[in-house]
């Protein structure tokens, strides 16, 4: 898979998905860019994905709401034209791909759980490791997505979501393990056992976005790197 495929992928990941009972309205711009808005969310945000390099998509985003995120696929950008717009660069992180026909990591034991109605959702965001309501109410309806979880002493430790809009690719997100937990090989055995599930499910690609700390992570799982995504937002 090459990187505009990929790109592609991620941002249908997030454009695409219905967000439980929530009502987005959603615009596949032409290039440069894209941009949805939660307009039920009391904390509404603009999120856009572009190639814009230069900061030109900038003027025409709107004002509303008060809180922008770009997210640019460029090898660079230029920060002093996208500074002079109002943004500030928040993280660097990395587009990254998995071919899943390519030998796998061993499976995880015990085996990651798999998020299947509503009642599990409601239990497991109310004892989710970062304390985030993380599976919208009606997710678990949605053929599309799926959840899954690690557990430690009953309780989630570890947990990340699929997102599947086309038969041969998945956009993985939503990745956190509980801090008290780090570095104990969780996240690793997390995504070993949803990399399995994607396989057995006929997938042949892995696409996600590395923030800057989980790119050996992911690496040392197979995933390649295909360019840096630069991440701004606007105050």
């Amino acid at each position: 898979m090459d990187r505009r495929r990929a790109w592609q992928v991620l941002v249908d990941g997030v454009l695409t998905t219905p967000h439980g009972t929530r009502t987005l309205v959603a615009r596949h711009g032409a290039p440069p860019g894209a941009h949805f808005v939660d307009v039920n969310d009391q904390t509404a945000f603009a999120d856009y994905f572009t190639t814009d390099e230069r900061g030109t998509i900038a003027a025409t985003l709107p004002a509303w709401p008060a809180t922008r995120y770009v997210t640019v696929l460029a090898d660079v950008i230029d920060r002093v034209a996208w500074a002079a717009a109002g943004y500030r660069l928040d993280a660097v992180e990395t587009l990254m791909v998995r071919d899943l026909a390519l030998p796998l990591p061993a499976v995880p034991q015990p085996p990651v759980e798999w998020v299947q109605d509503a009642v599990s959702a409601a239990w497991h965001n109310a004892h989710d490791p970062l304390g985030e309501c993380w599976i919208a109410p009606l997710a678990t309806t949605d053929a599309r997505l799926r959840h899954a979880v690690l557990c430690v002493d009953g309780l989630p430790a570890s947990r990340g979501r699929i997102t599947r809009l086309t038969p041969d690719a998945g956009f993985v997100t939503s990745i956190a393990t509980a801090p008290a937990l780090r570095r104990r090989g969780l996240a690793d055995a997390l995504m070993r056992g949803m990399l399995h599930d994607e396989a057995q499910r006929g997938a042949r690609w892995s696409v996600l976005q590395a923030a800057p700390g989980a790119v050996g992570l992911y690496a040392r799982l197979g995933y390649r790197a295909l360019g840096p995504t630069w991440v701004l937002v606007a105050p």
